[in-house]
């Protein structure tokens, strides 16, 4: 499943999905690097 960061309101972020809808309460993982360091953040579909 891909998605797509699209805008980050304080705790809630959205995302856009083009073929595929997460279930509720459905763990979503993206990585990303900050300070030369690669972070994983999971998300909790609400």
């Amino acid at each position: 499943m891909t998605g797509k960061i699209v805008q980050v309101l304080g705790p809630v972020i959205d995302v856009d999905f083009t073929d595929y809808l997460p279930e509720i309460n459905e763990a979503l993982e993206t990585v990303y690097t900050f300070d030369g360091k690669e972070q994983k953040l999971v998300l909790e579909v609400a």
